[in-house]
């Protein structure tokens, strides 16, 4: 039994309350300021393991800094506070020059990923007369479990007059831990990735094709290496130039709104293919405001900045939630008629017609397809393990056979040298079986530095004589603070 999860603001932007429940949503328990920094908006929420929670938050008291709190009692108590913005970049940052976006954790080496848009430097603030494009994506990583941040830039865009910051950069991390970010620039949907964990990013990759001619809000979510999906509002409305808060309002027709799902089972390669399809009907027409509370009376605010994919663990297939203004009145979507605002024909396309639908993948790829013999989930920490407060590395390896027939020997490398793990298993590794490996020394001659990436490699023996590599990267990560 896993447990629940649920950030929401509490008595307007006072705080933060994290709800948890410990019986698979039968029941809840409260925690009603949460944020260790009171007046806030914007919240995340990210589980790492049995009882590690992380929230993430813009704190209007240090000008919409962004905060990491963390919990190591499932909700209960965030005893754990940090700010995103590293020492050097937190300048650029400050004075509400950021727009938030979600946060991610890799449950295998327990990074702690958060994301936002900026400016690149501080040299572009003094000649924002009235605030600056946000043309820069920022990723904050943090190795230690999230005491602590650096920054790096996922994507500096060469033009300042293009805007990442609407609703909003979106993270992923894959079960190798590649971490992916997909952006919008109000006309078309982006995607980097990074093998290096956040490090490094490779250039921006265009998601969306016809008749998604214009995508926004994004959201992924990653499962086997390589393997992402992406959903998004789009509509086959673009003149090139003008972004959907202006384009024409309801009842005009031009902009008719779907919920777009696109899926790359190649992700980690250049330019490789999406699929794309519709996974809904129409959920909106018109001009959809991304001002967030700024939106003015006379902007269509009804999709709420909303929209969210998650992939099934067991079968990979996606789960879209997502927000619809149309009057339908089915059996499957009834039209709401409860409170003072009810959904009739004549409010379709209102606030009073706003509800959540969610759709079901039932056929065709999925994210958990395994085309080698083998799956490798690893984590390379240090931990303080001596009374004198020495350190020893850890590492942990975990691999899977998903091949069809028996893997007979497993042979590891680390920065091109051999590398002698302990097996919790010596046997014949059969289809489905999952077998450990640890060790608390490395090769002699490899340079162990905390924050450096390795390469690592796996060859698998099978039983027929032949062999299959595989190549994977790991980080040396910092296991304070980690709750292992």
């Amino acid at each position: 039994m896993y447990n629940v999860y649920v950030a929401s603001l509490h008595s307007s932007l006072a705080n933060i309350e994290v709800s948890t429940s410990t019986d698979g949503g039968n029941s809840w328990s409260q925690n009603f300021r949460a944020a260790n920094v009171p007046i806030n908006d914007r919240e995340w929420i990210a589980a790492d393991g049995k009882s590690k929670v992380c929230l993430s938050y813009h704190a209007v008291p240090t000008t919409f800094g962004i905060h990491v709190d963390c919990s190591y009692d499932a909700g209960f108590t965030f005893t754990q506070t940090a700010i995103a913005f590293d020492a050097v970049h937190a300048p650029i940052f400050l004075g509400a020059n950021n727009k938030i976006g979600n946060m991610a954790i890799d449950p295998h080496n327990h990074l702690v990923y958060q994301s936002w848009s900026s400016v690149a430097d501080n040299s572009e603030i003094a000649g924002c007369a009235t605030g600056c494009p946000f043309h820069t994506v920022w990723i904050g990583v943090s190795i230690d479990g999230g005491q602590t941040f650096t920054d790096y830039i996922v994507y500096n865009n060469p033009s300042n007059q293009v805007d990442y910051g609407h609703s909003f950069v979106n993270l992923s991390v894959d079960k190798a831990g590649n971490v992916y970010a997909v952006y919008s620039d109000d006309h078309n949907m982006y995607y980097s990735f990074s093998r290096t964990f956040g490090k490094t990013w490779s250039a921006p990759f265009k998601v969306n094709s016809n008749p998604a001619n214009t995508a926004i809000f994004p959201w992924s979510a990653a499962g086997n290496a390589g393997q992402l999906d992406i959903v998004y509002y789009g509509t086959s409305y673009t003149d090139g130039t003008t972004v959907p808060t202006n384009f024409p309002p309801y009842p005009k027709t031009d902009a008719t709104w779907y919920v777009y799902f696109a899926q790359n089972l190649n992700a980690l390669t250049p330019n490789s293919p999406f699929t794309q399809v519709a996974a809904s009907g129409v959920v909106h027409y018109g001009d959809v405001c991304e001002g967030g509370a700024g939106c003015g009376s006379n902007q269509n605010r009804d999709l709420l900045d909303d929209i969210g994919v998650a992939a099934s663990p067991t079968t990979g297939k996606a789960a879209i939630i997502y927000t619809s203004d149309q009057y339908v009145n089915s059996t499957l979507e009834p039209a709401n008629t409860y409170g003072s605002r009810h959904c009739t024909l004549a409010a379709e396309n209102t606030i009073d017609c706003s509800h959540t639908d969610i759709a079901s993948q039932i056929g065709g790829s999925t994210i958990n397809q395994k085309p080698h013999h083998f799956e490798v989930n690893q984590d390379f920490e240090e931990l303080d393990t001596t009374s004198d407060g020495g350190h020893s590395p850890h590492n942990e390896i975990d691999i899977t056979n998903t091949g069809t027939g028996a893997i007979d020997k497993l042979d590891i490398g680390i920065g091109g040298l051999p590398w002698t793990m302990n097996w919790n298993s010596n046997g014949p590794i059969q289809p489905g079986q999952t077998v450990q490996g640890t060790s608390t020394v490395v090769p002699t001659g490899l340079l162990l530095v905390v924050g450096n990436v390795y390469q690592v490699t796996v060859t698998a023996t099978l039983a027929d004589g032949t062999t299959e590599t595989q190549t994977v990267n790991a980080i040396h990560s910092l296991g304070a603070g980690l709750g292992l």
